[in-house]
């Protein structure tokens, strides 16, 4: 539902939708605080008396009946003055102690897993969801819970179904190339969605699902970027078919098996795509990232903040398909802007650091159309390399690109720069590469009155964040 409102008429005339990602996820998150801590207060506020003025608490088991819900015997009463006592029943103990487990243990550990270890911290979130929604509508005393929990979960249920054959890519012929042991490129074509967000969109994401899969085993949610400009000419997916591709994306492969094991399969999903045949390969999509609207409205003129003039976008491994995305996007885009773009890119393999040189050179290369053309729009791409390497040679790497430009070493062989001229010595903004053997310098490199965006790991959003906190009106946006 939230994403085909974000791609209708309704959001392109009435309502804007470039946020709507990012503003349910954070509406999710403070609802769900709320929701833990107002029924943790509901559930032990029987016991406040027993607290506030002393009075006795006893348990009087009742008759469960349907639906599971207990029952209270003749006679009973929650709060008897008269003996200063306070009456629970077996349900009322029982769901102390499950609300305080799902919603003040497990709720918590899920999401701090969900950082590190998604696949286990998602099936416990689930889980507690599960829980919660069959203990308020199971009780008798609950009946407006019947009236508005019910219809909801039902509707999130049909919305899930429907999900499976909205925007599934029918027909599709998907190419896989390895860029290294840990990294794999894929390739499709989706023709028929891509007017739905290929000309006003970046950094879309597509799901992925290898059948046979268990029906535990979720889609896998991955960010593409587009063929614009024919940017995938030099990419070379598969020579020998004649498929125009116009969607790709670099995977990080985890070959790892997953523990604990709670069901679904028991490797990787990105270890199947590495090593199985594609040809039962499911792929939906395009939909709606939390920045993938919100970059071309920012870049239209008529919505741009002349205050912040300096946009910096920052990603590491697989992240280079949103950067790409960008790049590709402002070689095509249809108006005239006055801006820098610094592009900050990190990584510790050196086959994928050589492998978006490459890509971003093809890129800035192609940028001589619309709005690169007339220079207003300098571009700074910083690629840097963490892994420790022994045989990267920056030099022969700089020289793989077939391009006009001239390239400066520093003196300790750590950074090179390369600047893209396009035949033209003197561009007004120049759009330079630098290579480094080292760590970005965020704080350096991001100044004050920029607009950031960041997708990439928890521990490098953390450093762009203090970064940006260390600087004046800076406005981040994290994915």
């Amino acid at each position: 539902m939230e994403q085909w409102l974000a791609s209708s008429w309704i959001a392109k005339h009435f309502v804007d939708c470039s946020n709507i990602v990012t503003v349910n996820l954070r509406a999710h998150k403070w609802n769900g605080i709320v929701l833990c801590i107002l029924t943790l207060i509901h559930v032990w506020s029987i016991l406040l008396p027993c607290l506030t003025h002393k009075w006795n608490a006893q348990v009087v088991p009742g008759i469960f009946e349907w639906p599971l819900s207990e029952r209270t015997p003749p006679g009973f009463k929650d709060a008897n003055p008269d003996t200063k006592t306070m009456s629970l029943q077996v349900d009322d103990v029982f769901r102390m102690v499950e609300m305080t487990l799902l919603l003040g243990v497990l709720v918590p550990l899920s999401v701090k897993w969900m950082a590190s270890n998604w696949y286990l911290g998602i099936h416990v979130h689930r889980f507690v969801t599960v829980l919660y929604f069959v203990d308020i509508v199971r009780r008798h005393s609950h009946p407006h819970s019947w009236v508005l929990n019910t219809p909801i979960f039902v509707i999130w249920i049909l919305d899930k179904i429907w999900s499976l054959a909205w925007r599934r890519i029918r027909k599709n012929e998907v190419v896989r190339k390895e860029i290294s042991k840990d990294y794999i490129i894929l390739y499709w074509n989706d023709i028929e969605n891509y007017g739905v967000t290929g000309n006003f969109a970046v950094g879309s994401n597509y799901l992925m699902k290898l059948y046979p899969s268990s029906s535990l085993e979720t889609l896998h949610p991955f960010t593409a970027f587009h063929n614009r400009a024919g940017i995938f000419d030099f990419m070379a997916a598969d020579k020998s078919r004649s498929v125009n591709f116009t969607h790709a994306s670099v995977i990080r492969v985890f070959d790892n098996d997953r523990l604990p094991f709670l069901g679904g399969d028991s490797k990787s999903h990105t270890s199947r795509l590495a090593k199985e045949t594609l040809e039962s390969l499911s792929i939906w999509g395009p939909f709606q990232g939390g920045m993938t609207a919100l970059i071309p409205q920012l870049l239209q003129i008529s919505n741009f903040d002349s205050k912040h003039r300096r946009l910096i976008f920052v990603g590491t491994g697989s992240a280079v398909n949103f950067l790409l995305d960008v790049v590709s996007f402002l070689s095509k885009a249809s108006e005239h802007l006055e801006t820098d773009i610094v592009i900050l890119y990190s990584t510790r393999d050196e086959a994928l650091h050589d492998w978006a040189f490459r890509a971003m050179s093809k890129v800035l290369m192609l940028g001589s159309e619309r709005s690169m053309q007339n220079g207003n729009i300098g571009i700074k791409v910083l690629l840097a390399l963490t892994g420790r390497t022994d045989s990267c040679d920056l030099e022969t790497t700089m020289h793989t690109v077939r391009m006009e430009r001239e390239t400066s070493f520093d003196g300790t062989m750590n950074s090179i720069s390369t600047c893209v001229c396009d035949g033209n010595p003197t561009p007004q903004k120049p759009r330079m590469i630098e290579v480094l053997k080292d760590r970005i310098d965020y704080t350096r490199e991001i100044q004050d009155h920029s607009v950031v965006f960041c997708q990439g790991s928890t521990a490098t959003k953390e450093f762009v964040r203090k970064a940006c906190l260390s600087k004046d009106e800076v406005k981040l946006h994290m994915d």
